[in-house]
């Protein structure tokens, strides 16, 4: 009989191989249910695809584990690191589609996820960057301006510390809440999603790549991501998303263009550069409206001034999110009605959502049209019955003609 010492270890041992193995189990199933979701149950059994359901299950059903074993390569599309963590995602081209899977935040470990070429649709998961906390919503106007104020680097103090080892373990355990903190490089580039970006993948401290060309995302880019420091020059693609428009943080106009001339080079070099890194940010922005005032800003600004303005108990008017479109085709703001055809607010139908306080005599303006095109206009319909507010009619300022209605 083994000394008592040896039997403890061998019963150690047992208890973490079999620790690993639920681990490996869960994993793979987790893997197996995400490709499913995106690629279809029949999306393998072509064999038109080297990522497919049928091998990733063939392989979960000999027992290969994810990550392989010392006989097994890691399953197709997966890359490991040296702990058997899955540190990489190769989905680009593989016959996906459906919306991406919120639970790939699970992967923590992720350094690299891929899955461009595909015909995925929906939109980006905000989970993905963690917990939103005290972060603010996208940028707070349509306005043209480039902001020349750095927001804290905040990659020191998340995901840093954490290790690709956690990357199966978190998998396991069903929790997303940390996000994707390691992940480097990000392409979904070349799909059908729709949508805004997410103001909580600021959070993605260490991104050094986002690639998100040739969708269809709306919106401005959020102030926040102002953040994402460690983008490298020509690293962050936004073109052909004919909805995305107004202003970049700084620190993304250089992650757009190329690397700006070192100090001291030679005129003739330097501005050779400099031609360089307008050429590679015009390449970078084009077909959008990046740099240039959204056609809906001053619908917008106007829509939340009247929001400061009122107590929204029910929070109905939660939708009402800064950088967003009011009359976006994926998310229009609650209570605003939309000219189908112009894409423009026509009205406010707010009737019993519980609302108090005193409206602005800005909501004039959106009654007599605004600066430009699609800025504001003639409003055809203010419901406002079954609220609490003051100055609907007799308000200075509050529109009763020109096109106004009031109805209750």
């Amino acid at each position: 009989m083994l000394p008592r010492r040896w039997r403890l270890l061998l019963l150690l041992l047992r208890l973490r191989l079999a620790a690993t193995s639920a681990v490996d189990q869960l994993t793979a199933g987790l893997l197996i249910s995400l490709l499913t979701d995106l690629q279809g149950p029949q999306g393998g059994l072509s064999g038109s695809y080297v990522v497919n359901v049928s091998s990733w299950s063939a392989a979960a059903a000999a027992g290969y584990p994810p990550c392989g074993n010392a006989t097994m390569p890691p399953w197709a599309g997966l890359s490991c690191d040296a702990a058997n963590s899955i540190v990489g995602l190769q989905l680009s081209a593989q016959g996906l589609r459906g919306s991406i899977p919120a639970a790939l935040a699970r992967l923590t470990g992720l350094l690299a996820m891929d899955l461009a070429l595909n015909n995925i649709t929906g939109t980006l998961p905000a989970v993905w960057g963690g917990s939103l906390g005290g972060l603010s919503s996208a940028s707070s106007n349509g306005s043209a301006s480039i902001s020349n104020s750095t927001t804290t680097n905040s990659s020191s103090s998340s995901g840093g510390s954490s290790g690709a080892s956690g990357g199966a373990n978190t998998a396991a355990s069903g929790g997303i809440s940390g996000g994707l903190r390691q992940l480097r490089l990000l392409d979904v580039s070349g799909n059908r999603l729709r949508g805004t970006l997410p103001v909580a993948w600021s959070r993605l401290a260490s991104l050094q790549t986002g690639a998100f060309h040739s969708n269809a995302l709306t919106g401005t880019v959020p102030d926040a991501w102002g953040s994402l420091s460690g983008l490298a020059p020509g690293r962050l693609t936004l073109g052909a998303n004919g909805g995305l428009c107004g202003p970049l943080a700084a620190v993304l106009t250089r992650a757009l263009a190329l690397a700006a001339p070192l100090e001291g080079a030679a005129v003739g070099a330097a501005g050779a550069a400099a031609a360089a890194a307008a050429a590679a940010m015009a390449a970078a922005v084009n077909g959008t409206l990046l740099l240039q005032t959204c056609p809906w800003a001053e619908s917008a600004r106007l829509l939340q001034l009247l929001h400061s303005a009122l107590t929204d108990r029910r929070g109905a008017l939660a939708s009402w999110v800064d950088g967003t479109d009011p009359c976006s085709a994926t998310a229009p703001w609650a209570g605003v009605v939309c000219d189908p055809a112009a894409a423009t607010v026509a009205g406010l139908d707010l009737a019993g959502l519980g609302l108090a306080g005193t409206l602005p005599s800005e909501l004039a303006l959106m009654g007599g049209g605004g600066p430009g095109p699609g800025q504001g206009g003639v409003l055809r319909q203010l419901l406002l019955d079954g609220n609490d507010l003051e100055g609907a009619r007799a308000g200075p300022g509050v529109p009763r003609s020109g096109g106004v209605r009031e109805e209750t």
